[in-house]
C-alpha cells in the first residue's frame, strides 16, 4: 500500500495491477468491489468488504481535492527523509519523511522517485539544509518475530540496494554532497533504535 499524499489517493498494490482512489472516482460500491476482486483474486470475502468502504470513502477524499486542491503552501513539500523499511513510526510526521513500503513490487522505480523530490526540495534551499536516506529494519525477541542478526542484515540490504538506484540514476543528488546516510534497527518491543552506521554518503 502506498499514498500519494499531494491529493491523498491511496494505492493498493495487487498481483494484476494496482487499485487507486482517484480511479475510483464515480464508480458504484458493486463496481468497486468487481475492481478489487480482479485486482486481488485471492483476497477472502472478509477482507474485501473490510476494505470496500475505505476505498469509497478514498474516492470521495480525491475528488474533493481535484474540485478543490490544496494550496502551494498547505502542500508544503518540505521532505528531507527517505526512510526504506520499517520501524519509522516516529517519522510519521506531515512532510517530514517520505516513507517507501519495500513490498512495493517496483522498489527500484520509488526509492528513483523519492531521491528525485528530496533533490528538487534541496534546490530551494541553503547548503547546510541537507537530506538523509534512512534504512531501518525491526526485530523481535520472540520465535515468530525477525532476529536481531536478520533485521541487520535487511537494513545493510536496503541500504546498498537504494545507494546503487540513487547513484545511478540520480547522479547529481548522489555527487553534491548533501545526502547523508543513517541505517539501523529498531527493537519491535521497545522501539529503541541502534544505530548502525550515520555518516556522509561517499561518492567515490
Amino acid at each position: 500500500m502506498g499514498i500519494e499524499t499531494d491529493r491523498d489517493v491511496v494505492i493498493l498494490h495487487g498481483p494484476n495491477g494496482d487499485v487507486t482512489g482517484d480511479k475510483l472516482i464515480g464508480m458504484s460500491r458493486e463496481e468497486v468491489y468487481r475492481e478489487v476482486q480482479r485486482t486481488f483474486p485471492e483476497m477472502k470475502e472478509r477482507v474485501l468488504l473490510d476494505v470496500l468502504p475505505f476505498l469509497l470513502g478514498n474516492a470521495r477524499r480525491v475528488q474533493e481535492l481535484l474540485h478543490k486542491p490544496r494550496t502551494i503552501m498547505e502542500l508544503g513539500h518540505g521532505e528531507r527523509v527517505i526512510a526504506l523499511g520499517r520501524g519509522f513510526s516516529g517519522l510519521a510526521r506531515a512532510n517530514f519523511a517520505l516513507i517507501i513500503n519495500t513490498h512495493d513490487p517496483n522498489l527500484d522505480d520509488a526509492v528513483v522517485t523519492q531521491a528525485e523530490i528530496i533533490e528538487e526540495n534541496l534546490l530551494r534551499t541553503m547548503r547546510g539544509d541537507d537530506a538523509t536516506l534512512f534504512t531501518c529494519m525491526t526485530y523481535s525477541s520472540s520465535e515468530e518475530g525477525r532476529s536481531y542478526r536478520q533485521a541487520k542484515a535487511t537494513a545493510w540490504g536496503l541500504h546498498h540496494f537504494a545507494r546503487e538506484h540513487i547513484r545511478a540514476r540520480r547522479p547529481r543528488l548522489w555527487h553534491g554532497g548533501r545526502l547523508h546516510h543513517l541505517v539501523g534497527v529498531v527493537n519491535d518491543e521497545t522501539k529503541e533504535l541502534e544505530v548502525l552506521e550515520d555518516s556522509l554518503v561517499r561518492t567515490r
